[in-house]
């Protein structure tokens, strides 16, 4: 069954970023298999997107990488646009 199903976190992805830096979001991964966007904001809420497609994922971190907004990437990429469940 897929997490989507099951509302199960990801785990062992090896896409994990931890976004210490953000006051939003504490960490933003991502399962290339199931198109599942799992984000955790503070301070203890966890939601999977779904069909998030690699290129998304791939626009995330590099606007990460180049110091820029975890949050505001989230908000206006990530929430207007894919279907969401609350896992925790």
């Amino acid at each position: 069954m897929a997490k989507a199903e099951t509302g199960e976190r990801l785990l062992n992805t090896d896409q994990k970023i931890i976004t210490s830096a953000s006051q939003t979001t504490l960490y933003v991964d991502y399962s290339v298999k199931e198109e599942i966007l799992e984000v955790a904001y503070r301070p203890d809420k966890i939601y999977h997107y779904f069909n998030v497609k690699r290129k998304v994922w791939q626009d995330y971190k590099n606007t990460v990488e180049a110091g820029e907004s975890s949050g505001q990437f989230v908000n206006f990429r990530i929430k207007p646009f894919y279907k969401f469940d609350r896992i925790v």
